[in-house]
Parts: C-alpha cells; structure tokens; sequence
C-alpha cells in the first residue's frame, strides 16, 4: 500500500481499539490505522510489530456494534498470531 493510502485512526477510534483490545487479552503495541484499499477488506501484519489497517470504506455507516466486531475480527487474527 502506498503511505498516502494510510493514515492513523482518530482518537476516538483509537480509544475503542485500545479498550477492546485489552478485553480480548491482547498486551502488545499495536499500530492502529485507517487505510483507503481498492477492496473493501482490511488486514493486520506483524513486518515492524503488529499493524491493524481498518478499511474506511467498510467502517463507513456502521453502528458501533458492528465496528468493534470489525475491529475484534483484526485483533484475533494479532492474538492468534501471538500464541502461535
């Protein structure tokens, strides 16, 4: 993905992340960021540390529900990396 193409999430977001990230039980640093893809998907990878990419066209009209399932769905993809 070219950088412009990624940006990091706002705070609120942030916030969210954070939270639910620590309820699912996952303690490293990730880097959380909106990214603009052809697709509508979003994806995680662990290059320099874990990176969590949620896709703003998806996101876009979601209630928070259904954000934090989008959200929940990246980071299990991160924890199971972890115990793996």
């Amino acid at each position: 993905m070219r950088r412009k193409e990624i940006k990091a999430v706002g705070a609120e977001l942030y916030a969210r992340c954070l939270a639910l990230q620590w309820r699912m039980g996952v303690d490293r640093v990730i880097r959380y960021c909106e990214c603009h893809p052809h697709g509508r998907a979003g994806g995680c990878w662990d290059g320099s540390g874990p990176w969590c990419c949620l896709p703003v066209r998806a996101l876009t009209g979601l209630n928070e529900e259904q954000i934090e399932a989008v959200i929940a769905h990246e980071l299990a993809h991160i924890r199971g990396s972890i115990a793996s």
